[in-house]
């Protein structure tokens, strides 16, 4: 219905595409082309099937508006949502090719979020958006899994379960960011929360701003794997976890604790200054294996770890290198 020559702006319109037909490939809203940057503001797009397809060589910008329907950024086209509302229409796609920026966006009940297209090494970065009104996590990510993408979830108010991401098997490029934010009944927020059994795997994750970057909270037996991540603040898991962690760096949070209930061993892994390992509630004959670890960048060893780590707990006979 629009044909947008880049560089152009489009603002306050309303475009209707009902009863327009074009074949089987269906009617875009806006259609964008050329080399250079579209701006898309305080315009309404319904009634088609792509609200939105950009395919111009630059960046498209869209603020304060509503968009039915399929909304597709071609790998040309960097993308920036602000204000925005994504409405399903018949099709109900939001899907990205390359660097993507959504702020303040509501994903409404049935859109989905579909990350199968982005190009590797590309980031994608939510800030403060909601699916339906509620807060988003990780969840809501759909075909993410495999994508060399990094995605940038920034959680401005906490879901109710407490958990950014919650029960999710891999999760992988990605930063949790709790922005300091704790949950509306006060309890502890989360960055990755787990509470069913089941085998889940950690890798390339940043968790910041959370009271816990990572939490296992069920009697049902899991299978744990952390590898080339960042984890700010407590990290904590009961006796029915089996937990290994390889190239992670402990930094101190609100909280800085590691309190494991079993056995566990760290290879590679780092602590910063002040962290406090717990040994309160490591049962007998269970012990953290120590394999070419660091505390405040001293190389941790059985002779000076007592002298060179904050504890909670007697770690006599609870630890091994």
């Amino acid at each position: 219905l629009i044909e947008a020559t880049a560089p152009s702006t489009i603002s306050n319109l309303t475009i209707d595409g009902k009863g327009v037909y074009t074949g089987e490939y269906g009617i875009r809203g806006i259609y964008t082309i050329g080399t250079g940057d579209v701006t898309v503001k305080n315009v309404e797009i319904v009634n088609c099937t792509y609200a939105i397809n950009a395919n111009n060589d630059g960046k498209i910008t869209v603020l304060n508006s509503t968009l039915q329907g399929w909304n597709s950024y071609s790998d040309d086209t960097e993308a920036y949502f602000e204000n925005v509302k994504f409405i399903e229409g018949e099709f109900d796609n939001f899907r990205p090719y390359t660097n993507t920026v959504c702020k303040n966006c509501d994903f409404g009940e049935g859109v989905v979020i579909d990350l199968s297209c982005m190009v590797d090494g590309a980031t994608i970065k939510f800030v403060n958006c909601t699916v339906a009104g509620v807060p988003m996590t990780a969840a809501n990510l759909s075909d993410a899994e495999g994508v060399n993408v990094a995605i940038d979830l920034v959680v401005t108010e906490a879901p109710a379960n407490d958990g950014l991401v919650q029960n999710v098997n891999k999760v992988e490029n990605m930063t949790i960011d709790g922005g300091n934010y704790r949950t509306t009944d006060d309890k502890a927020l989360r960055g990755i929360y787990i509470t069913a059994g089941g085998n889940y795997t950690v890798n390339n994750v940043i968790v910041r701003n959370v009271t816990y970057a990572l939490n296992v909270n069920t009697t049902a037996p899991v299978t744990l794997a952390v590898s080339n991540s960042t984890l700010e603040g407590w990290s904590s898991y009961g006796d029915s976890t089996t937990a290994s962690f390889e190239n992670v760096k402990f930094e101190c949070g609100a909280y800085a604790n590691f309190k494991p209930y079993t056995s566990t061993t760290l290879t590679n892994c780092s602590f910063e200054a002040g962290f406090m390992i717990d040994f309160t509630k490591i049962s007998e004959g269970e012990k953290l294996t120590f394999v070419n670890c660091t505390y405040n960048g001293t190389v941790l060893t059985a002779e000076n770890f007592a002298s060179t780590v904050v504890i909670d707990g007697d770690c006599t006979g609870k630890i091994a290198f």
